[in-house]
């Protein structure tokens, strides 16, 4: 009971300062309105459960002409969902913890762990900006993977748009260096080299075009060593 007051009147304290200087604090608790950035956030782990792409990208915002980043920064992990269920579906979990490709900070538990850590999380406002800190504890990460761990130091930016908060692409970025993620040699273009060849890995799992997990490994990896030359040789004539 001590503990708990000491941390209210600490965070009362905290709020104070903030408020001061023009922003509000607020425990994950407290946040129950469902166009809260906890909320949104919440929702946003819930389409990628559900393998909902165009519901992820929802929760998002980034300038229309920039938009096809979030087919790569979401898409990253709804794809490697699915390749991790098709891959457990066809061939057994002990095939897939040995599968190179297998991604474990986006199971069901890894996503369920970080949602339950927004429970206790906090939000800094300020104006139409916000930044949600996950409280994380001791062994998140490692050995308990969690979707989109971010550390100790890491927050969520939101952006308040017509009313409603969006997570911050640019301000994920770098506030207004969204767009680098399209230029050549950036990690977004090799991010959606990636998921591409990730769906068409599930595709062809789905039409049973493999009958062993090392298929699955050796078609992956040449199709990505193919992309990669593929993208020296676009960076080779772009500089000629």
């Amino acid at each position: 009971m001590i503990t708990k007051r000491i941390s209210l009147i600490y965070l009362i304290v905290i709020a104070t300062i903030l408020t001061a200087f023009g922003g509000v604090i607020a425990v994950g608790s407290e946040l129950n309105d469902s166009g809260s950035p906890i909320a949104v956030y919440r929702s946003y782990i819930e389409a990628v459960e559900k393998e909902n792409l165009e519901a992820a990208k929802g929760f998002w915002t980034i300038e229309d002409d920039k938009a096809v980043i979030l087919d790569t920064t979401i898409g990253v992990w709804i794809s490697s969902r699915l390749l991790n269920k098709g891959v457990s579906r066809r061939f057994g979990m002990e095939a897939l913890e040995e599968f190179e490709f297998y991604r474990d900070d986006v199971t069901d538990q890894a996503l369920g762990r970080t949602k339950k850590r927004l429970d206790e999380s906090t939000v800094l406002i300020n104006g139409n900006h916000a930044e949600l800190k996950i409280k994380w504890q001791k062994d998140d990460g490692y050995p308990n993977t969690a979707f989109e761990f971010s550390g100790d130091d890491g927050v969520v930016p939101f952006i308040r748009v017509n009313g409603k908060w969006k997570i911050d692409t640019n301000a994920l970025a770098g506030r207004d260096k969204a767009g680098a993620l399209l230029e050549a040699g950036s990690i977004s273009l090799m991010m959606r080299d990636s998921v591409a060849v990730t769906n068409d890995a599930v595709r062809a799992m789905e039409d049973g075009k493999f009958t062993t997990v090392k298929e699955i490994e050796q078609f992956m990896t040449r199709r990505l060593v193919a992309l990669a030359d593929e993208r020296k040789n676009q960076q080779k004539d772009a500089q000629q």
